[in-house]
Parts: C-alpha cells; structure tokens; sequence
C-alpha cells in the first residue's frame, strides 16, 4: 500500500518542496506527483546579519533625541521670556546679525569677574543648555568602548586640572584653549581632552549665578537657577525592560529568569556537565557521574575562570583524557593547540555580586551567599531597572544595609534564559538526580509539550502566541512562514499527506556570524581542494578524476602510506581502480556515516580483508599498538578521523548512535520545527507511529550519488527541489535496504568494486531515477516571495547643498538628500506608449499619490492605468524581436528595468538590464507559493497610505485618552 510523503528542503531564503507516492513493497507503484522551489528574502541585513528593524529604530532614536533637544532649548528661551530677561525681537536677534560680539567660551569666563548683560547671561544660559556634558543614567554602564573610554579619560584630566589649578570653572579652562571642541589632534587621530561632565556645568552655572548676585545683576535669582538646572540638566529615567521580558512557558504567570540570577547559572552548568564526554583509552565516551558534577559546580562558583584544565585538576582520573568536540591541533598546520584553556562554567554574575557586597560588608555576604531567593532579586533589579534611582529603591526592599545597594549599582547585567526562577528551580533536583532535561521537566510536573498545544486540522495555522516566544530567531521565523504558506498550498490542492520528511541546511541553524565563518571554511577548503588538484596533476602526470582526486587528498593526509599496513603507496599507482580502495573506517552499513572523516586510503588487499569490521576488531592487539602510534603521528589527521581509527568499542549501541546521528537532525530548531508541525497537522488516517521525520543533510547527500542524480547544479535555484525529491523518497526501509546492501558488499572478500557492482546494486526509489528527477525539476517554475512593503528610509543620510543639482532628490532641513529605494512603480499608458512614475518611500506619506513620470509628464484622464509593479513581480516585457519574461530585481531612475529569470541565482545586471522606451507591451503575473501563475487583467491603483495613517492616529489618541481615564479612576 502506497503512501503519500512530502520532502522539504528548508533553507534561510529557500525551500524546495516535492510530493510523491511511495510503496515500500513494490517500487513500481513510486510516483513523483509534484515539486517546486519556493525563494523569499533573509530576515536579516545581508552584511552584517543585523535586525531589518535595527536602522529605522536607531534612526527613531535619533530623531527623539533631536526633537528633545529642540524642546528643551525652546523651554529655555520661554523661562527668559517669561523672567523677562530679554525680549522676544531680542531673542529673535541673540545669534545673528552681530559679528562683533564676544566669544561666548570668553563670555563664560568674564561673568565670573563682571557683571554680564542681559543678553550675555542668556547666550551663556542657552549656550551651556545646548552643550550639557556626558552624564550617565547608571554608573554601571558607562561606555565601554574606545571612543567612550577616551570621553572619560577626558573628563577625568579635565577634574584633576581644576582641582589642581587657579580655573573656577570648566569654561574659564577652555576659554584658554586654542581649540575648544573635541576633534583630531595634530596626529590626526580624534582625542576628546575638551569632553565635560554635566555636574562640571552645573558647577558653573551655580558659580555663575553667585557671582552675577554680587555683582548686583538684577536679572538672576536663585529661583530662576532652579527653573534653568530642571530644564537643562534633568536626564529622562530610562524605562524598565521588564515589560519585555516574556512569560515562562511552564509558569504563565512568571517572567522568564534573567540569565545573571544564581539559579539559571546553575541550571546551565549542570546542563553543560551532563553533556561533557570524555574519550577515554578504549576511545569510548565517558560521562562525568552526579558526584563529581557538585563538586565541580561547588569548585566552579569560587573560581573566576573556570576552564576544562582546571576540571581536570580537580578530578585527576580525567587528566589524561581527551574532550569530546575540542579541537587539540590545527589540521591545516599541523600545529598543536590547547583547547582545553577556554573557560567551560561561567558563574560570573554570582561572583561579581558576591565582590560588590564584600568590598562594603563581608558579614552581610555571609548571611545571604546561600539565600538563593536574594542572590536571584539582586540579579532580577540589576538586569530589569536601566535606572540607579529606581535600582536603589528596588534593592532597598529587601537589601537592609544602603551601602550595599549603592555598591550593586556597579553592576549591570542582560538577557533573559527561556524559563522562570520558579520552573528552574523544580526542575533542577530531577538534573541533579542524573535525569535527562526532558525527564526532569516531566518529573517536575511541566508537559515539555505543553508549548505545542493545539488542534489538528488539515492547515498549518501561524506560531501561537508562545510558540512565537519559544522560537525567537527571526530568519528562522520568517522560514517557517514561508513554509507554511508552501505546505498549506499544498494541502489545498493535494490534501492531507502520510508522512513529512524535512532537511534543514546548515545556515538555518548558525547565526550569522557562524555562517559567515562556514563560508569562509568553504571557501579556504575549495582553495585547499584547488591546491590539491594542481599538486595531483604534477605527481599523476593528469587531470585527475573526482575519485582520484579524493584518494591523492587521503594519500598527502596519511603522509603517502596506506592507513592500515603502513606501507608507502606509489602516487602513480592512485589512477590503477584494482591497487588501492577507498575504507569506511567504522562500516558504513554500520555507522551509516559517509563523510570525509570516516574514510581513508588503503591497499585493496587491506580492505577486502576488513570487511565489515572496524580497525580494532580487524586487527590484533599487538598490531592495534603498533597502529595505534602510527595514526598519533599523523599530523594532518582531524581528531574526528583519529577518533574512528582508534575507537574500540562499536558495539550496537554505539552502532545504533551513529545510525540515529546521521539520518536524523537534532538540533534545537529541527526539533522546534518538528514538535510544531506533529501539533497543529492532521495526517491522513494510517497505522505511522510517526508522520515527521527530520533529516540529516549528510544522508541526502549519499543518496544524490547513489541513486544517481549527480552534483547539483548552484547556477540556478532548482536543485533545492531535487533534494526535497531525494528526501521524500528517503523512508526509513529505503535507508535500511542501503545499510544491508552494504553489509552484503563488505562481506565479498576478493572482490573487485566491479564484481560487487554486478552482485549488488544500490537500489533506486524508480526506475532511471536520476532521469525522472531531473524531468520533473525541469518542469517547475520557480516562485519567489513579492516584496510589496512601502515602509522605508524617506532619503539616503547624506544632505547636500540646495546648489547640488541632481535627479531623485528632496529637500531636507535646509538642504537636499537623495530619494530612499524605489518601492513601486505605477505604469500608465497612453496612444500605444507606456509611462511610468517612480514611488518612493516618502510620496507614500503625501497627502496624495504622486502623478509625475520620470519624464515630467503630468497625469490626468487621458492616460489609462494598466497596474503597478513592486519587486519581485512577475512581468514580461514585449519588444519587436523579443520578449523577456521574469522577476523585477529593481528598477534604475533612468526607466530600465532589472529582470531576472524565475530560476536564476545570481543576477548579471548587463546581461538582465532592458530599457522599457522601445516596449510595445507589458505583463504582469500572480504567482503563489507553488510557482503557479495568472495574468493580471486590471488593478486599481492604490493611493497614499497617509489618510489611513492619520485614522490611525487618531485611534491611538482616543485609546490613550481611554487609557489616562482608567488610570486616573482607580487613582481615586
């Protein structure tokens, strides 16, 4: 009975899809029903993988901070209009029109020795207001950096010269200065030696004011000092974050913990030792036992940096052992490295607050270092509150002694862990038991489920509210989306499937900065690879094959010697298929395990007799010694290939592991991913235990080979749906019938590659499988997701002078700056000929739609609207002697537009570039998710988006004056 079963290949800008019919008893009942290709964008700036919401929000910022400045220098002109200090026309006049007046730093200067005027005392008043000087919110955070660590060093020669010298104030010092305003020194690198503190300015301003009293100026009080320090110098509080912070998913009512609190720290350190193995002389794997676990956490807590060397001094019996997943050399080198001094627990946050408290109380550290309940509130206050008054008034309640609160102002500490105290703290006695963290959450009364409640139904719904919560990587969020919109389609057209077979490419799984290192590792293995094959071509007198080169490879890493007997292999005897033969070390039928790290170079002869065993097995104790000193001495060896030639115990367990690791993802997102479809999709009615099965990449790349669909190719974006193809027909039967072909093959001792050939085959999911695959992917068009939003940068950063003349420019504060990204172009026609007006970011918030072409024209009723375009639609462009039919990547200010085909992957912009003057018609399509399309006939054309902006605002108006009420009702 056959089976339906989807294959997806789930990347960060892609997923390739494929549904087929599969009968595991009879493989000609194996149809290919349908696959696609779906692309879409990261959700993430290409360079540097930041947050898509990062500029406009630091540009908000920004802008805040001006409009705050603004109004704080317009509140300071009102309190001198209002003390009648000065006139408005006064006023109006302070700052210009006069080239004789004094220069105001000199200005500061002389008001302590005469009396100032009117119109001096409110230059220096609005001119110290303007430049108020550095002040910090919270002393803890003070900047870090360079450039703020200079600020400071600044600041600090700037107060030890007025306390060391005859200056009164900050301004009289720099009123000596040649240059008065930080910038680049002579040197020309920037220095910062005129940086002030906002207390320096307001010890001025006092002095000032004292002064100007005993000089008898009539126009300042002490009442007026007072007005001025409150508007110029008062720092708004920065806001709590704990409105941010989410609800735990086991305690609804409790936020999730900070991860500075004493009991996450100790949640994350079991957690860390639980999966610490050691490689003991067997080369079997050993886990550290629940006594030992105490007493390196007891150890950890007293120990600034605690590495893994210092774990191996506490516990000796480990000292001559090797950690699972350090690296002890540099494979490319040859070099020796000493992994094992990076820190491995880190109760860096307990520590600090433990020195903070003993530098002020002792005795009061005594009585609390085992309060964990305190040592968690002290955490919670320094990681919530960005504010030091509102940090002291919450340390104050339950901290009796104000000198320590005062001194854990020092303290600053971020970020959130994915449970609260509360849970942590029921989970952790079942992890000190020795129970695996899913079986502790059980024993603690937590359904480790619970998060992917829901019903089943035929679609997939978008992430609930907590699942949203769990899942906060946003390029991951976004395929996920994406996916579901695939599936769902699917779903429509074709109904409930049997079963899902799911691969996730690595860059789904790394951040971005972990992405960027794999492709430089690509990168410097493709160079190595190239250099490799040069180098082969001067030993074998050749261009060498793909399987010769992989032996050359494996001959330069076994310093030209065959693995097992150790003997030297002449280079020239690599190109004869019957002298030597490519080794699984640990058996593929048994390990399932077909990366580079499980192969090596051998004599035929050594390999047949092998056989389907591991090194160990396969030779005897005094030879494994011997072999054992030998593989040591291969420098260039990765000690994950050491590991296999050495292991010596792959037993069926062990077997069973390898197995299990290499046709199954367990990564967290794989399992997030899985966890979320098995909750919400209703699989058609079937005896599975299981529907979703997510898939190790490693195994769809042997079957691509195997079953013989080639290399793929990269050019185009089709060979995502040939590995959703492979995957789909990748059932559990389909990989065991690999795994027992192997064993068969292993056990035809003397056998040439071509005799076992014609005794075993490999079996295919279909007859001419490769043939079939690549049919079907020929026949898909490739959808790709619109980008319809309008939202953007009104203009580029850089104004220009109004004398600056230039196309695709707007005025801004008194000058002119380029136009932001084209959003959308609106396309008119008239007597035969098209028109187009170029939208961008800002005509979107004008009272109207713009009506100008890029050629001047205005438009009116004579002109017909045919529809408008945003990138990534689907257009063809019509001309006398062709057509050109694809996406819009993006359009340029001089009416040509950027058309890429639907399956391309890099777009060629001479090659893609078309001008639209000669077109005699345009077209454009509706694609869904399954790269199905329509032609659009007609479309009303949208207009601005700021008469819906403006009821939105009004909304928010009346909800906050409905919120104000409330508020002040339950006041009374």
């Amino acid at each position: 009975m056959s089976k339906t079963v989807l294959g997806l290949d789930l990347g960060i800008t892609s997923i390739g899809w494929a549904l087929v019919d599969v009968d595991e008893k009879n493989i000609q009942n194996n149809k290919i029903i349908d696959c696609g290709v779906r692309i879409f964008t990261a959700a993430e700036h290409p360079k540097d993988g930041k947050s898509l919401a990062l500029p406009r929000r630091e540009a908000r910022s920004a802008r805040r901070t001006t409009k705050r400045k603004a109004q704080k220098l317009r509140a300071i002109k009102r309190l001198l209009l209002s003390y009648e200090i000065i006139t408005q026309e006064e006023l109006d006049h302070l700052f210009i029109g006069n080239k004789k007046q004094i220069d105001i730093w000199q200005l500061r200067r002389d008001g302590l020795y005469r009396k100032l005027s009117n119109k001096e005392l409110s230059r220096i008043m609005i001119h110290i207001a303007k430049h108020r000087g550095y002040s910090s919110n919270r002393k803890s955070e003070e900047p870090s950096d360079s450039e703020g660590k200079a600020v400071l060093f600044g600041i600090g020669k700037n107060q030890e010269i007025l306390a060391t010298k005859s200056y009164q104030t900050i301004g009289e010092y720099i009123s000596t200065k040649k240059k008065k305003r930080n910038g680049k020194g002579s040197d020309g690198k920037l220095n910062y030696e005129n940086s002030i503190s906002r207390s320096m300015l307001i010890d001025e301003i006092e002095l000032l004011f004292a002064k100007q009293q005993e000089f008898g100026n009539r126009f300042v009080s002490n009442e007026l000092l007072q007005k001025y320090k409150e508007i110029a110098f008062t720092q708004r509080a920065l806001k709590s974050v704990e409105d941010m912070v989410a609800n735990c998913p086991f305690e609804r009512d409790e936020k999730r913990a900070p991860k500075s609190s004493y009991t996450f720290e100790k949640f994350r350190a079991l957690q860390k030792l639980k999966n610490l193995r050691f490689i003991d002389e067997n080369k079997d794997e050993k886990a550290l036992n629940i006594d030992e676990i105490d007493q390196i956490i007891s150890q950890a807590k007293k120990t600034k940096k605690f590495r893994y060397k210092s774990l191996k001094k506490l516990l000796p019996q480990y000292k001559n052992m090797q950690i699972k997943g350090l690296l002890y050399y540099d494979h490319k080198t040859g070099e020796l490295k000493d992994p094992e001094g990076v820190k491995l627990l880190d109760f860096s946050a307990y520590q600090k607050i433990q020195q903070n408290i003993q530098n002020i109380n002792h005795l009061y550290w005594g009585r609390i270092e085992n309060n964990e309940d305190i040592l968690n509130d002290i955490a919670n206050v320094l990681t919530l509150q960005k504010d030091d008054k509102e940090s002291l008034n919450h340390l104050k309640a339950f901290i009796d002694d104000e000198n320590v609160c005062n001194e854990l102002l020092a303290l600053s500490f971020s970020g959130f862990a994915h449970l609260s105290n509360k849970a942590l703290k029921k989970i952790i006695p079942h992890l000190e038991a020795g129970k695996d963290y899913d079986k502790a959450c059980e024993d603690a009364g937590y359904d480790f489920q619970a998060i992917f409640k829901g019903e089943k139904t035929l679609l997939l719904p978008p992430l609930s509210k907590q699942e949203n919560l769990e899942m906060t990587n946003p390029v991951v969020k976004r395929a996920m989306a994406q996916m579901r919109l695939v599936y769902n389609a699917i779903a429509r057209k074709y109904g409930a499937v049997d079963a899902i077979h799911i691969e996730f490419t690595r860059d789904i799984k790394k951040s971005h900065k972990d992405r960027k290192k794999i492709q430089k590792a690509q990168e410097d293995f493709q160079k190595l690879k190239e250099e490799a094959r040069e180098h082969a071509k001067e030993i074998l007198g050749k261009e060498p094959s793909a399987k010769e080169l992989l032996k050359f490879r494996l001959w330069e890493e076994q310093k030209g010697e065959c693995i097992y007997s150790g003997k030297y292999i002449n280079p020239q005897t690599l190109c004869d298929p019957f002298a030597t033969e490519i080794d699984h070390i640990l058996p593929y039928s048994r390990s399932l395990d077909d990366s580079l790290n499980n192969k090596v170079l051998c004599y035929t002869k050594e390999n047949q007799n092998k056989g389907n065993k591991t090194p160990y097995e396969y030779m005897s104790e005094d030879e494994f010694y011997k072999f054992e000193q030998r593989v040591n001495g291969y420098v260039n060896l990765k000690q994950a290939k050491k590991s296999r030639l050495l292991k010596k115990n792959f037993d069926t367990s062990s077997e069973n592991a390898f197995k299990e690791r290499n046709k199954n993802d367990t990564s967290y997102i794989a399992k997030f991913i899985k966890n979320y479809m098995e909750a919400h999709i209703a699989f058609k009615e079937s005896k599975m235990k299981r529907h979703i099965f997510t898939m190790n990449g490693m195994l769809t790349t042997q079957l691509r080979y195997k079953w013989g669909v080639g290399d793929k190719n990269r050019d185009t974006h089709l060979h995502h749906a040939e590995d959703a193809l492979i995957l789909a027909f990748s059932t559990q039967s389909m990989v065991k019938k690999l795994s027992d072909i192997s064993t068969q093959r292993e056990k035809f001792i003397y056998k040439t590659k071509e005799e076992k050939a014609k005794l075993l085959r490999f079996e295919t999911p279909m007859e001419n499988f490769g043939e079939k695959v690549r049919e079907s992917v020929s026949n898909i068009f490739v959808s790709h997701m619109p980008r319809r939003k309008v939202k953007g940068a009104a203009h580029k950063e850089t104004i220009y002078s109004l004398k600056v003349k230039s196309k695709g420019v707007i005025p801004i504060n008194g000058g002119l700056a380029e136009n932001g990204e084209v959003k959308r172009i609106d396309i008119f026609v008239k007597d035969g000929k098209y028109h187009f007006i170029y939208l961008y970011p800002i005509d979107f918030i004008q009272p109207q739609i713009k009506d100008v072409t890029i050629k001047g024209k205005v438009i009116d009723d004579s002109y017909h609207f045919k529809f408008s375009v945003y990138k990534n639609d689907l257009i063809k462009l019509i001309f006398k002697e062709k057509s050109v039919f694809g996406y819009l990547s993006f359009a340029e200010s001089d009416g040509r537009f950027n058309i890429a085909a639907h399956n391309q992957v890099v777009l060629d912009k001479k090659l893609n570039r078309h001008s639209t003057g000669s077109v005699i018609e345009i077209k454009k399509y509706q694609v869904d998710p399954l790269g199905n399309y329509v032609e659009v006939k007609s479309e009303k054309r949208q207009g601005s988006i700021k008469t819906d902006w403006d009821k939105k605002l009004k909304k928010r108006a009346i909800h906050r004056r409905k919120q104000k009420a409330k508020k002040n009702i339950s006041e009374v």
